[in-house]
């Protein structure tokens, strides 16, 4: 399955309506709520570092999570490369 990194967002909670219409990656209400449930799961069986850097990267690009944190770019991008990992040994892909 393919998320892309908008998914993140809590915007697909459980409880909240779904509906049936697709997104850009042409998944239904009911399939992006799915997908959001298994993200959840896959965040929550992060490392503490991995799990702070896919919150932050809701809100900011690789850039400006690196500045932000005070650490290089290439840095970012190798625990970018794990959490990625992390998410396709979950059966998820996530478009980073």
């Amino acid at each position: 399955m393919q998320v892309g990194i908008g998914s993140l967002d809590a915007g697909f909670a459980a409880n909240e309506a779904t509906t049936d219409v697709p997104d850009r990656h042409g998944a239904g209400g009911s399939e992006r709520a799915d997908l959001a449930l298994d993200l959840d799961g896959v965040l929550a069986a992060l490392p503490a570092e991995l799990r702070d850097l896919a919150v932050r990267l809701r809100e900011q690009t690789v850039s400006q999570a690196a500045r932000a944190m005070n650490v290089p770019r290439t840095t970012l991008l190798r625990q970018v490369e794990r959490l990625r990992q992390c998410c396709e040994d979950a059966s998820l892909r996530i478009d980073l």
